[in-house]
């Protein structure tokens, strides 16, 4: 009788709801220091290791002291996130908020009784990030299967979804402004072409979302944009298949 209650009452909405990175990176745009508000300069040599020492000392401080106001103080008031998988959450989702991200830590260090330092275990850099995103090229952006499991986490885990999702999105949208009529043959000979300039063609959106969505191009492309081959868009059959011996296949 319990049982049956329960799923009568039971929503048939799916849940969590489904994510959507397109519309998160909107809800959440990347986080932006104002030009100016740090010196270039002063980030030079190891400066960038001993401010992030500072950082993570204060935080360190903090949570030992288990003062909520001293652990919030250590983020950035008006965007900041946590992302963990190892130190104190154990978990990949991220936490949004100055003010979340302290509460949260201050429970799961209670709840773990975790004791101990926060420690750089390599240099720090100071990356400025802008709206326009300039990329070099580097095999490692896009394959991670020779850089050992522990460098390829550190590289492609830590960042928030939706902020990678945005950098990603950056960088291919730069790449392709440089290129701004490579697809025109392609568009003209009636291919749905849709780059990266577009604000909903989010690469991470296919790779972690649809797993789908894009192929890679081994010469069938340039087929199309010399018009070899022909095009039906936004069509299907509706009876099947006929093969030249006359068979068919519904």
């Amino acid at each position: 009788m319990a049982t049956a209650d329960v799923d009568a009452g039971l929503s048939s909405e799916q849940y969590p709801m489904a994510a959507d990175l397109r519309k998160m990176a909107r809800a959440h745009p990347l986080p932006m220091v104002p030009p100016g508000t740090v010196d270039l300069s002063a980030m030079a040599g190891d400066q960038a290791t001993k401010q992030a020492r500072t950082v993570l000392d204060a935080l360190l401080a903090a949570l030992t002291a288990m003062m909520l106001t001293l652990v919030a103080n250590c983020f950035f008031p008006g965007q900041a996130y946590w992302k963990d998988s190892l130190a104190l959450t154990r978990h990949l989702r991220t936490c949004t908020g100055f003010s979340v991200i302290a509460a949260a830590l201050l429970q799961t260090k209670n709840l773990r009784e975790t004791a101990g330092e926060i420690k750089l275990e390599d240099a720090a850099q100071f990356i400025p990030v802008t709206p326009v995103l300039s990329s070099t090229g580097d095999k490692r952006t896009m394959y991670a299967y020779n850089l050992g499991i522990e460098a390829a986490d550190r590289q492609f885990v830590p960042l928030p979804t939706w902020v990678e999702a945005q950098l990603i999105h950056g960088g291919l949208s730069h790449r392709v402004s440089q290129e701004p009529d490579r697809h025109a043959a392609l568009a003209a000979a009636g291919f749905p072409d849709l780059d990266s300039r577009h604000p909903d063609a989010v690469m991470a959106h296919h790779f972690f979302e649809r797993a789908g969505g894009h192929y890679i191009d081994t010469g069938a492309t340039g087929l199309v944009a010399e018009e070899k081959v022909s095009l039906r868009v936004g069509v299907q059959p509706e009876t099947g298949l006929r093969f030249s011996d006359g068979s068919t296949v519904d």
